[in-house]
């Protein structure tokens, strides 16, 4: 393997790691060794050098391959065995030296080359070919880079209380520094104070950066979203026949084998440090209640820890019929993500009646669930502006209690006063998932969990009886920078991103005979519809963005069918207004906006009954579009329907611009299929990805240094919208001239902004001395250029 397609191959293995991230860990390595007391400067030596030490292997994946967590026991990523042989870093408070050949030298330039104060030690290719000559070579390099340096830390690993200084008289590198011809006059440790920071190091490898937060949204949360989908494909292929039969444990499955195979790849080491987790729980109807939760909660809490979901069927957790609803409460087996939704097995509509149903207990669970999720968002929100969990706590309560009132649902208050009744809980973990105290007034770079739940809901249909609880809670990561105008004190800029809002926060099923039989008419009343064809119905409230189904057009109605909440049924005098915006493309996503009246609203899903307004994506290039322009589009524009005439918009409304943008980018990222980089997925997930990503470096990079209020906006501008396949900017190598001795690399980057001074080495064989240069430094805001001497390669 040559040394550019090594170096891109493993590369690969985090593809957004930039250099400025790498420049922030650097930092952090460096704020950490300033912090020791008995370390002076930390020596890492790759290869055989070091009898392939691990953990600092681990160390040298986090700086230059941007892994973290258990992504650095993972031996398919970072280095490989070849390129490891030959690497040496001495990291102190304000310089670093490294050590290459001309073998990997390509694989480190593009990160080491913008670390600040380095000094490169790198051989000629011609030079290299020669054995003894290379020896020599980096063993007068190791004894050069550790003079004057007396107490140096290394990251050996050793088990608690069983290092000692002379294991790494061991290492064949360590060896060489005492041989007579190198004049050092003794053994390695008798001339400097040796200590193993390998647990020190810890903290580094679980905080929350750029790098980690990355490959948890491009990695760990997909793999966390397919489980979860499985867990609710058991009820989809159930169906409305097989629902009634379904068992705690047979929808919890899918994600208990997920989990116990998680926590099967802990490493001894890591064993203690997931206390906080609990076992994935499916809890149905009746077992909702406070007294049954908490009693599967103790069951997994105690150890090992068990599956909590029983045999209870849905046909039996219920005072009559089937269970109205779920509680899924599922945790990341080796991280930090957490998710709880309630799902219902009951939609509490019905869409041909002609009067609004009395309301059932499916229709009051949902209605409270819906002020749950109102106020955890709420919660959220307030604690990224006070960074107090108490805060944060009395303001998802106060907006629990106005959604319920709001609603106008029959539920006493002093249930909503009762802390028996309402829990909140909020939680923060480091990225191996590990629990983390937090206090009002700090910032914690950790994913926090803000989880609520009402107990213990009285029944509208069984006076005397509970019809049981609702939870909700997302996981969530905030960034801080701080800020200061010219004449105020220092406050301080905030982004969030809502990590498990992907999960569908609703989801519910027609699983009674008489939702069933109302599903069927409508089908018959649609057969010969204009048009029947996949699409997206955009719903555009906080419970959800859109839902993908069929659409049916037809002289009478305009209607959409999902697969679990059945029938979204208007019919066209029931509407105000018709609307259309077509980007001014027949190549753009087409958005047909439904204004609809108010008086049908008991008639559609509980979900989007606040709307007032809905739209219905019309793709390009396909089936949908071409029928709609042929065959309804003359009809809506001229009136001859009994409905509103059509509209079309030249530009789009208001409040539909931004989910218009997330619809286009959806779309492409759909047309790209598996093309789409795992980056253009996420960024389909989370619309501010790219600010968030923004602001968290930005947040790294000046670690607590206050700003102006005038430079923030420079620190943390969204790069421009990626395309569905291309990947995150990296460093780009535009020019590179080989010469004897001399190697000029310009490299060109739309990263933070960063000062770095670099020094290259080579040596002179001819007269054995040291010939140094320093490598001229060019540092403009979105573009950096350097010139590097000492160094012959080609990239």
């Amino acid at each position: 393997m040559n040394d550019s397609s090594l170096s891109s191959s493993r590369m690969a293995s985090n593809s957004t790691y930039v250099a400025a991230d790498s420049c922030i860990r650097l930092a952090a390595v460096q704020r950490l060794v300033g912090s020791w007391r008995d370390v002076d400067a930390l020596l890492l030596i790759l290869g055989v050098d070091s009898r392939s030490n691990e953990t600092t292997r681990q160390l040298m994946n986090y700086l230059v391959f941007g892994l973290a967590g258990h992504q650095l026991t993972d031996m398919s990523l970072g280095f490989d065995d070849e390129t490891m042989e030959d690497i040496m870093f001495l990291i102190g408070c304000d310089s670093v030296y490294v050590y290459c050949n001309p073998h990997n030298v390509a694989s480190l330039l593009p990160v080491v080359a913008n670390w600040r104060c380095l000094q490169l030690h790198c051989l000629q290719k011609d030079q290299f070919k020669d054995d003894d000559l290379a020896e020599d070579f980096k063993i007068r390099t190791f004894i050069q880079m550790t003079e004057g340096i007396k107490k140096i830390g290394v990251p050996y690993g050793a088990t608690e209380g069983s290092f000692s200084p002379m294991m790494i008289e061991k290492w064949p590198l360590i060896q060489g520094y005492a041989l007579d011809d190198y004049g050092t006059g003794g053994f390695f440790t008798m001339h400097h104070d040796v200590v193993d920071v390998a647990d020190r190091l810890v903290p580094l490898y679980t905080t929350l950066d750029v790098p980690s937060m990355t490959y948890l949204i491009t990695h760990i949360l997909p793999t966390f979203e397919h489980h979860w989908n499985d867990l609710v494909a058991v009820v989809d292929i159930a169906g409305s026949d097989g629902i009634p039969a379904l068992t705690e444990n047979q929808i919890a499955e899918p994600f208990n084998v997920y989990f116990m195979h998680g926590q099967a790849q802990r490493s001894v080491r890591q064993e203690g440090s997931f206390s906080s987790l609990c076992p994935p729980r499916v809890l149905v109807g009746l077992n909702t209640c406070r007294a049954a939760m908490e009693s599967a909660a103790k069951l997994s809490s105690s150890p090992p820890s068990k599956v909590v979901s029983t045999a209870t069927t849905i046909g039996s957790a219920a005072h009559s019929g089937i269970a109205t609803h779920m509680i899924c409460d599922c945790s990341e087996p080796r991280g930090a993500l957490s998710c709880t939704r309630t799902y219902f097995f009951l939609s509490g509509h019905c869409t041909l009646t002609t009067a609004e149903t009395p309301t059932s207990d499916s229709q009051q669970l949902q209605h409270i669930y819906m002020a749950c999720i109102d106020a955890v968002l709420e919660a959220i929100n307030t604690y990224v502006r006070t960074h107090s969990a108490h805060e944060s706590e009395r303001s998802c309560v106060r907006k629990l209690r106005h959604g319920v009132s709001h609603r106008k649902l029959k539920l006493h208050k002093d249930i909503l006063k009762s802390k028996h009744n309402v829990e909140f809980a909020m939680t923060a973990s480091d990225y191996m998932g590990r629990s983390v105290e937090l206090n009002d007034g700090q910032y914690y770079p950790l994913v926090k969990t803000i989880r609520l739940t009402v107990y213990d809901i009285p029944s509208v249909e069984h006076a005397g009886k509970l019809a049981g609880s609702v939870s909700f809670g997302e996981s969530f990561m905030d960034s801080v920078i701080l800020t200061q105008s010219d004449e105020s004190d220092v406050s301080f800029s905030s982004e969030v991103i809502v990590l498990t809002s992907s999960i569908p926060r609703v989801t519910s099923w027609m699983a009674v005979g008489w939702e069933c039989e109302s599903r069927k008419k409508i089908a018959d009343l649609l057969s010969e519809s204009m048009l029947r064809d996949l699409t997206l119905l955009v719903v555009n409230n906080q419970f959800m963005r859109w839902l993908d189904g069929n659409l049916y057009l037809s002289d009478q109605a305009v209607a959409f069918e999902h697969s679990q909440l059945g029938f979204v049924y208007l019919r066209l005098e029931q509407l105000k207004r018709l609307q259309l915006y077509d980007g001014g493309s027949a190549t753009d996503v087409a958005l047909l906006i439904i204004e609809y009246k108010e008086d049908i609203n008991h008639h559609l899903p509980t979900w989007i009954r606040q709307c007032s307004t809905l739209a219905v994506s019309i793709l390009p290039n396909t089936a949908t579009h071409r029928t709609f322009y042929r065959q309804f589009l003359p009809h809506l524009k001229s009136g001859e329907l009994n409905g509103p005439v059509l509209e079309e918009l030249t530009s789009i409304r208001a409040e539909y611009q931004e989910i218009y943008s997330q619809l286009c980018f959806h779309c492409a990222v759909l047309a790209a299929g598996s093309s789409a980089t795992p980056m253009a997925r996420a960024k389909d997930k989370f619309a501010n990805m790219g600010r968030f990503i923004n602001h968290l470096r930005a947040s790294k990079s000046l670690h607590s240094t206050i700003v102006s209020d005038h430079d923030l906006p420079a620190l943390v501008a969204e790069p421009p919208m990626l395309s569905a396949n291309d990947h995150s900017a990296m460093p780009h190598f535009t020019h590179v001239q080989t010469r004897n001795c001399f190697a000029e690399l310009i490299i060109k980057s739309i990263d933070v902004f960063v000062f770095c001074s670099v020094y290259c080495y080579c040596i002179d064989w001819s007269s054995r001395q040291w010939q140094g240069s320093v490598g001229s430094d060019y540092s403009v805001m979105g573009q950096r250029e350097y010139k590097v001497g000492g160094v012959e390669t080609t990239i």
